[in-house]
């Protein structure tokens, strides 16, 4: 059989075709597994993973409130968050939006979002419920100051917990009764991680 032009010409685009139809980023990737944990892109120290709950919370919760400089808290108690505003730390009344968000991770968003404090609030998440209970009772101080805990860090993560999250900032933590607690200065999204 002899080679003409044109089957010289077809084969030579077949062959093209076939190399650059198995480059490695066009190969098909496994979705997530549904069933696997993967709130942090990569961890905000080695070890720690997001603070998680035993029974996830089956849709999010969402509660707003007035605060204004006499100070006040905001709670969703089924979610195991309690936000406390000292007095002092603002200037004026704001209406605050605390949504804690559905699944095994305790993971919360604040808004309005970049609202600065005039003196730090506090969040505390509470462990009675997850896997931390044990580590929570057991914690030392961490020799960073009174009541500081080791093996705990508030973290603070820009995007969405469905897709990853990336850790910005962590936090030294402290004891609140059955909660870990960590002092914050703006609104984002905040997450307590053990290790």
């Amino acid at each position: 059989m002899r080679s003409t032009p044109l089957r010289t010409a077809t084969l030579a685009a077949l062959a093209v075709l076939a190399l650059t139809g198995c480059r490695e980023d066009t190969l098909p990737t496994r979705p997530p597994d549904a069933t696997e944990t993967s709130f942090f892109r990569h961890p905000p120290a080695p070890g720690f993973e997001a603070l998680a709950r035993r029974t996830p919370l089956e849709q999010e919760r969402v509660v707003h409130g007035t605060i204004g400089p006499l100070g006040g808290r905001l709670e969703i108690p089924e979610a195991g968050i309690t936000f406390i505003v000292p007095a002092g730390a603002l200037s004026h009344p704001v209406e605050i939006t605390v949504r804690a968000h559905a699944g095994a991770v305790m993971a919360f968003d604040f808004a309005p979002h970049g609202l600065r404090f005039l003196e730090p609030a506090t969040v505390e998440m509470r462990v009675l419920g997850t896997g931390a209970e044990a580590r929570l009772a057991a914690a030392s101080p961490s020799g960073d100051g009174p009541g500081r805990l080791d093996r705990f860090m508030g973290v603070y993560f820009t995007g969405e917990p469905e897709s990853g999250v990336e850790p910005v900032e962590t936090f030294r933590t402290y004891r609140s009764g059955d909660a870990v607690a960590f002092d914050i200065e703006h609104f984002s999204g905040y997450v307590c991680a053990t290790g």
